[in-house]
This record gives structure tokens, C-alpha cells and sequence, in this order.
């Protein structure tokens, strides 16, 4: 990472790196289960593309960075919706708040990449959500799109799967977080896979065909773990 660059809103000093995790502390209320964080200590050192699945609730990418080691936390930026987290200053300041996010336009997808790689290219390491959005469908009906592959693709970036389980129950779309399941706290758990190494591949069209393949790969991976 080049000590110049500025990633997000507010960047990750240690000032804000401290706010965020002070932020992330009411996450607490839920018991957390995490493995596979021994996975994530490539990104010190190489930029990746973290994806994670399903994609059911606002805590999710919260939690992702609540999961990862401390030291490595700095190193993960979360593309955000402009239209919904960058549409006002209000919202901009309070996403940067609770994590690194630049805004990722779901229209211009060209203009989105170029800033993705300039990120990536800069040291850090892109956390996304391959389905794009939230959904409340069976996981096995969920559409994946295949721009964190091709992403990937891109530079041979490569790919940490996340899969998430719970948060379903705690803030399903639509809905504020729920705090207890009765008089019990709720349980809910990540599991970081191994990194999945992939080719760089200039070619549009076979990068493209590649990045299908890939995310079909991936998708059944996600159901696997």
C-alpha cells in the first residue's frame, strides 16, 4: 500500500480505524462464530477479492470486518450502492464511519471497475458480495453476477470465500435488528475458505467466459462450505 493514497471517505488512520471497531462493539450482543481467519493473512501483502454469501442483511459486511484479525482490518475496503450509500453526504459519512466504502455505481459499470482497480492496484483488498444486493430467496435460487470474478480476472487477484450463516434471523431485508431469540442471544457464524487462485487474463472475450465459469464455481462452492 502506497502511504499517499487515501482509500474512502475518511481513509484508515489509526483514529478512524479506532472509531470503526468502538462502532462494531453492539455487535457483541450476538455470539459470533468464526473460523478460517488464518486465511486472511495473504492481504497484508497481496491485494484479494474477498466474496461472501449469502447477502441477506446490512450486518453482514459489518461483520466481516468485526471478524477480521485487527492488524488486517486497514486493508479491507467495501465498495458501497451510490445510489443508496453515497446518494447524500448523511449517508456517505455515516457508511465511512462504520467501515472503508467507496461508492460503486450499479449503472456505470465501467467507471466502477476502473476505481475497483485503482484500489486493488494500490495494495488493498476489495469485500464484496457477488449477489450485488439483498435478497430473502433459498440459497440455491440466488443469481450470483460474475463482476467480483471478473474483477479477479482482471489482475489474477485472488478469491477468499466467506459464507455466512444467521443473519438471516437477526435482520432479514426490510426489517431492524433483532436482538434476542426469545431470552437467548442469537447465533450466527463466518467461515473464511481457503484463497482460490485464479490467472490474470487480458482477453476480454475469454476473460469473460472465464468469469462465468467461475462464478458458477463459486456458487457451488458458497453452497458446499
Amino acid at each position: 500500500m502506497t502511504a499517499e493514497y487515501k482509500v474512502g471517505r475518511s481513509g484508515n488512520g489509526p483514529i478512524i480505524e479506532s472509531a470503526r471497531n468502538f462502532l462494531a462493539i453492539p455487535l457483541g450482543i450476538y455470539r459470533y462464530e468464526i473460523t478460517g481467519q488464518e486465511h486472511l493473512a495473504g492481504i497484508r501483502n497481496h491485494p484479494s477479492v474477498v466474496a461472501f454469501f449469502p447477502h441477506t442483511s446490512h450486518l453482514d459486511p459489518i461483520s466481516i470486518r468485526k471478524s477480521t484479525p485487527y492488524d488486517l482490518r486497514k486493508f479491507e475496503v467495501f465498495p458501497a450502492a451510490a445510489d443508496r450509500w453515497y446518494s447524500n453526504s448523511v449517508n456517505a459519512v455515516f457508511s465511512s464511519l462504520m467501515l472503508i466504502t467507496i461508492p460503486l455505481d450499479r449503472v456505470e459499470a465501467k467507471e466502477s471497475v476502473i476505481r475497483c482497480r485503482q484500489v486493488l492496484d494500490h495494495g488493498f483488498t476489495l469485500v464484496f458480495s457477488p449477489e450485488g444486493t439483498r435478497t430473502r430467496k433459498p440459497l440455491e435460487e440466488r443469481d450470483l453476477r460474475r463482476g467480483p470474478a471478473d474483477l479477479a480476472l482482471r489482475g489474477g487477484y485472488p478469491i477468499i470465500p466467506v459464507r455466512l450463516r444467521g443473519f438471516e434471523n437477526i435482520m432479514p431485508k426490510g426489517y431492524l435488528p433483532r436482538l434476542f431469540d426469545g431470552t437467548q442471544r442469537y447465533r450466527v457464524s463466518l467461515s473464511f475458505g481457503k484463497p482460490i487462485c485464479v490467472p490474470q487474463i487480458e482477453d476480454v472475450v475469454q476473460r469473460k467466459q472465464e468469469s462465468l465459469a467461475l462464478t458458477e464455481y463459486l456458487k457451488q462452492h458458497f453452497l458446499e462450505m
